[in-house]
C-alpha cells in the first residue's frame, strides 16, 4: 500500500514539476492521495473532569510529590524538556528537577500527549508494551485486567502508577509510604488489586478528588484502579485532541497558512525525503517499530545501562534497538528527540537519520566506551528505509524542519 503511495507521488511531483503548477497544487494533489482531512476537537464527557483532577493530583503517588503534570507540562508540549524523565524525589519542573540530585531517572524521554485519544493510536510507549485491536488489550496487566479498560491508552495512563521510578515512591527503610508498602513486589497482575485498594483510599480521603469522582457517578464500594484510567483516557482524549497548528489551518482550506518554505518542506517530507514512510499522516507515524541507530546513551533500563527497546516486550532478537515510530503532532515543541532524549535539535535527529556518523562528529566529547565498540551493531539494527531518504542539500533540510514546525 505505501509502495503505491510513493510511486504515485513521486509521479505527480515529477509531472506536476514541468509546468507552472503552483506549491499549493502539489499539496493538494499530496492531501488528495493520503485523503487528509483536518483533525476534530473531541469534547469531553463525564469522566473528563475526574481525569482532569486526577490528571493534577499528586495524591496518587506514593510520597505526594508526583503528579501527570510532573513530565507533561505545558509550556514544554506537553513533554518535560528532559532527555530522559526524572520521576520520584525530584522537585519543581523540567531542569528544576535536576538541581538537587534527589529524583529518580525513568530512563526514557517524556512524551507529548497531543492526539493519545486518536482511534488510530492503538500502542503506547516507546516499546509498545500496551497494544490494543478491534477486541482486546495487551498489557503487563494481562486480558483478565487489562479487558476492564476503556481503552488502552486508559491502561497506558495508570501503568506510570504502577512504576517505582514513576509513582510509587523511592525505598525508605523507616517510612516507606502505604502504597508502595501495599505493592511490594507483587508482578503486574497482583498489582492491580493492591493498587485499587491503595489509591481507592487515598482517592476517598481526598475531599476535591471524592467530589470529582461522585460527580462521575462512580461509588467507593465499586472503585478500581481502571476507573482511574478510563477518567484519565477521557481527559486526555478531550484535552489534547486536535491542537491548533498551521498545518490543520492549510487542511482547513487557509493557503496562507504555510510560507513558501514551508510549503516546500512539506512536499519533500512526502516525496524525495520519504519521511511520510514511516511518519505516516494524519498523526505522522504508521505506529510500527523501526531502528535510526540511536546512541545508547549514558543510561538505560536494560543490562548493562542499554535500551533494547521493543525486543524487552517480545524477547525476539529481530526486535533489539527497534522503537515505535513517534508521532510528530507538536514536534517542534517537545525536544529533546529519540527514546533517550539524545538528539538536542530537530536539525540533528534528521541529520542522523540521513548519516549516523553526524553525531559523532558534532560530539567530540561523547566518549561512551562501550557504545563506541557496540556501534556496528546499533548501526546494523537500522531500518533499510533509510537508504532511500534524498535530501540532497543544507535547503531541503531546512525547509523539512520549516514544515514540521507547523505540525
Amino acid at each position: 500500500m505505501f509502495r503505491a503511495i510513493l510511486v504515485s507521488i513521486c509521479l505527480m511531483l515529477s509531472t506536476v514539476a514541468v509546468g507552472d503548477a503552483s506549491l499549493e497544487l502539489k499539496l493538494e494533489k499530496i492531501i488528495e492521495i493520503y485523503g487528509l482531512n483536518p483533525c476534530r476537537q473531541v469534547e469531553p464527557d463525564a469522566l473528563s473532569g475526574l481525569g482532569k483532577k486526577f490528571f493534577a493530583s499528586k495524591e496518587l503517588s506514593g510520597n505526594r510529590d508526583t503528579s501527570c503534570e510532573t513530565c507533561h507540562i505545558e509550556d514544554k508540549g506537553f513533554a518535560d524538556g528532559l532527555s530522559i524523565a526524572v520521576g520520584v524525589g525530584g522537585d519543581g519542573e523540567s531542569t528544576q528537577r535536576l538541581a538537587d540530585g534527589n529524583g529518580v531517572l525513568v530512563q526514557r524521554n517524556a512524551f507529548t500527549l497531543f492526539e493519545r485519544g486518536n482511534p488510530s493510536f492503538l500502542n503506547f510507549f516507546w516499546d509498545s508494551k500496551i497494544e490494543s485491536d478491534s477486541s482486546n488489550i495487551y498489557s503487563p496487566f494481562g486480558d483478565q485486567v487489562s479487558n476492564k479498560f476503556n481503552s488502552a491508552l486508559a491502561v497506558a495512563s495508570i501503568l506510570p502508577l504502577t512504576e517505582r521510578d514513576e509513582f510509587l515512591g523511592k525505598n525508605n527503610l523507616f517510612s516507606e509510604n502505604e502504597i508502595r508498602q501495599s505493592v511490594g513486589d507483587k508482578l503486574y497482575q497482583d498489582k492491580y488489586d493492591a493498587l485499587s485498594k491503595s489509591i481507592s483510599s487515598r482517592v476517598w480521603s481526598s475531599p476535591e478528588l471524592s467530589s470529582a469522582a461522585l460527580d462521575a457517578g462512580l461509588s467507593k464500594e465499586d472503585f478500581e484502579l481502571a476507573d482511574v484510567g478510563n477518567a484519565l483516557a477521557e481527559f486526555i482524549t478531550s484535552e489534547f485532541s486536535c491542537p491548533r497548528s498551521k498545518w490543520q489551518d492549510f487542511l482547513r482550506g487557509d493557503k496562507e497558512a504555510l510560507t513558501p518554505s514551508q510549503k516546500t518542506g512539506a512536499i519533500t517530507f512526502f516525496g524525495a525525503a520519504r519521511c511520510a514512510s514511516c511518519h505516516t499522516p494524519p498523526l505522522f507515524s504508521d505506529f510500527k517499530h523501526h531502528s535510526i541507530g540511536v546512541p545508547q546513551g549514558a543510561f538505560g533500563p536494560h543490562t548493562r545501562t542499554r535500551d533494547i527497546g521493543r525486543a524487552a516486550v517480545t524477547n525476539s532478537p529481530e526486535d533489539i534497538y527497534l522503537f515505535r515510530t513517534p508521532p510528530l503532532i507538536s514536534v517542534s515543541k517537545t525536544a529533546p528527540y529519540g527514546h533517550n532524549g539524545i538528539f538536542p535539535t530537530l536539525e540533528s535527529v534528521i541529520l542522523h537519520h540521513v548519516n549516523p556518523v553526524t553525531f559523532f562528529i558534532d560530539n567530540p566529547n561523547y566518549s561512551r566506551e562501550n557504545d563506541l565498540l557496540r556501534l556496528g551493531r546499533y548501526l546494523d539494527s537500522r531500518s533499510s528505509r533509510l537508504k532511500f531518504i534524498e535530501i540532497n542539500s543544507l535547503e531541503d533540510l531546512s525547509s523539512i524542519i520549516d514544515f514540521m514546525e507547523t505540525l
